[in-house]
């Protein structure tokens, strides 16, 4: 079989070819897109009502709790409150309470409980008791000298023990009251 067309017509004619090819997958490409959205469609339109129920229930649930969420929710505001209070200072030199608790157990000698913690603060200074049972006297009397020590705790000025601690010999019931400027 021998072609006869000159070489321009046969560049023209791949030319038509590849055209049309090109039409075709364009047309197949789209009609693919087309199934596509179509068969999506209803996922859409479900999981769309879907959600606008379950907004709808949260809102309804919303406004069933919120009369007596208000008293929760106030009590909840104070309990955060009572914590923010011990996480920041407060205090002089604004010292926070967890740090000041830190501190006094760090200082506390082998013997000595302490199971009772109290916080007070003034404009002017910072008062600390703690209470527990130490096993002796020397023990509650070192606790007191360690606390007192300027090179480790430079904040506190007075630690003074209530009347009749060193009546006992051995179990000890103790309220040591801490001074901080």
């Amino acid at each position: 079989m021998i072609n006869l067309l000159p070489q321009f017509e046969k560049k023209k004619l791949r030319k038509e070819f590849y055209q049309r090819y090109g039409v075709i997958i364009l047309i197949i490409v789209f009609l693919c897109e087309g199934l596509l959205f179509v068969s999506l469609v209803p996922s859409y339109l479900a999981l769309s009502a879907s959600v606008n129920d379950l907004t709808a229930k949260l809102e309804q649930k919303k406004k069933e709790i919120l009369p007596g969420g208000d008293t929760a929710q106030n009590e909840l505001n104070a309990i955060k409150a009572e914590i923010s209070l011990l996480k920041q200072g407060g205090g002089v030199g604004e010292i926070p309470p967890s740090e000041l608790l830190a501190m006094i157990l760090a200082q506390k000698p082998d013997g000595v409980l302490v199971s009772r913690f109290a916080y007070a603060h003034t404009a002017t200074a910072v008062s600390v008791q703690v209470g527990g049972i130490g096993s002796t006297r020397e023990s509650l009397l070192l606790f007191q000298k360690m606390l007192m020590n300027k090179e480790k705790n430079p904040y506190i000025t007075d630690a003074k023990y209530e009347q009749g601690f060193l009546l006992k010999k051995n179990d000890i019931d103790y309220v040591l009251t801490i001074t901080i400027n």
